[in-house]
């Protein structure tokens, strides 16, 4: 195992090694003044033969990496700090660590600030529109995030034993080794979220088996690694591929567009925990979405504070605002249930009355009824003979 290699498998996200893997070939590629290419044993290469000259005398850290933050300049703060972070991580875990002043130079040149990309708002509207151009897989694993507060790293590490769809509302168990933060936490899920994986569920086998199908040839060839059909996960997939279902739904929906400056989507994934953030806060305290979210700074107070039963039902207050296809506040919730109940019982009663009627028209029906009701006809008639004279003789 080469040395990039070895230094990015400390790292467990997918991501970080991603972002760090491509920190490093362009920290290469400014030092030797290369082009890029996609093909790890050439960077390590460059790797071996950067540390060579390092212990030679001939280069030194510091002024490579200013060199790479020059070339940052134009980048997105986040990129541009990521880029940095991941060269100065490798040398320091090589023996080449930088000084206060020299990270103090580094960081003078690169941009400052946050996010540079102009996101498009994802509102209720938008939203629902996304979520219509998705299979059933992409369905239940977008109103799971957007009504969980998960960020996606944990969303495709939770297994089927860590979630509870019977309980009100749906748990789910967010284990401490899933986390950015190291901590565990509980959270939940909306109704339509627990339908959503309900239907899922019905065919989580079978698409595995065909995903692996379709994935065999790649296999075959060493560009993939086998899928595993006892994966125990809710969502056997990894971060590119979930990326990938929102890329297509948004584009389905005619709502793929990118930043004319960044190049990044407008409409991103991550934009799901913000649209939980956003709404939760406006039926329940702050400290308490934070917590749910899992922010470090709350969760501990909010577990002082309150049982997860509790949490529950701070839950079950914000529950509207973050469902999808339904916004009912919780006062119009119990007034369709109690007419919804009401209905049930007139149904009841009217069903009651059916059949009363169905027995009297049976019984109207018979021939015993019948030859009642003629003889009832005939007393009557031999009535009003018998009352005629004495009417006739009345009137004389």
């Amino acid at each position: 195992m080469g040395r990039i290699s070895e230094f990015l498998e400390q790292y467990p996200k997918v991501s970080t090694r991603k972002a760090y893997r491509t920190g490093l070939r362009l920290f290469f590629d400014v030092a030797y003044k290369s082009e890029r290419v996609n093909d790890d044993q050439h960077y390590e290469i460059l790797a071996d033969r950067y540390f060579q000259e390092l212990e030679s005398g001939s280069r030194k850290v510091s002024s490579d990496m200013v060199a790479l933050a020059d070339v940052l300049a134009d980048k997105p703060p986040l990129t541009a700090r990521t880029r940095i972070a991941a060269v100065k991580e490798f040398m320091a875990c090589s023996g080449y660590e930088l000084n206060h002043r020299e990270v103090k130079n580094i960081h003078r040149r690169i941009p400052t600030g946050y996010s540079q990309t102009e996101e498009r708002e994802l509102d209720p509207d938008t939203l629902r529109m996304i979520l219509q151009h998705c299979d059933l897989r992409g369905r239940a694993l977008f109103l799971v995030l957007v009504s969980s507060g998960m960020r996606v790293g944990e969303v495709i590490q939770i297994t089927l034993d860590d979630i509870d769809l019977e309980r009100k509302p749906a748990r789910i168990n967010i284990r401490a080794s899933y986390t950015k933060t190291r901590e565990a936490r509980v959270t939940f899920m909306s109704d339509e979220a627990v339908q959503a994986v309900r239907a899922w569920l019905q065919i989580r086998n079978s698409h595995m088996e065909s995903s692996a199908g379709r994935n065999a040839g790649l296999v075959a060839h060493g560009l993939s690694t086998e899928k595993k059909l006892n994966d125990t996960r809710l969502f056997p997939y990894n971060y590119t591929t979930v990326n990938k279902a929102w890329t297509n739904a948004i584009t389905s929906a005619n709502l793929f567009s990118k930043d004319l400056t960044t190049g990044r989507m407008q409409l991103h994934v991550h934009q799901l925990r913000k649209f939980f953030r956003t709404m939760a806060a406006t039926k329940i305290p702050v400290d308490i979405v934070e917590a749910i979210l899992g922010h470090s700074a709350y969760l501990s107070r909010a577990y002082r504070k309150n049982t997860r039963d509790q949490l529950a039902d701070y839950y079950l207050k914000a529950e509207p605002s973050i469902t999808v296809f339904s916004t009912e506040d919780p006062e119009t919730r119990q007034r369709v249930s109690s007419l919804e109940e009401e209905n049930r019982q007139l149904k009841t009663e009217f069903n009651k009355i059916r059949d009363a009627q169905a027995k009297v028209q049976a019984v109207k029906a018979s021939p015993e009824y019948q030859d009642v009701v003629a003889e009832y006809r005939k007393l009557e008639e031999r009535l009003q003979r018998l009352e005629r004279p004495e009417i006739e003789k009345g009137k004389s």
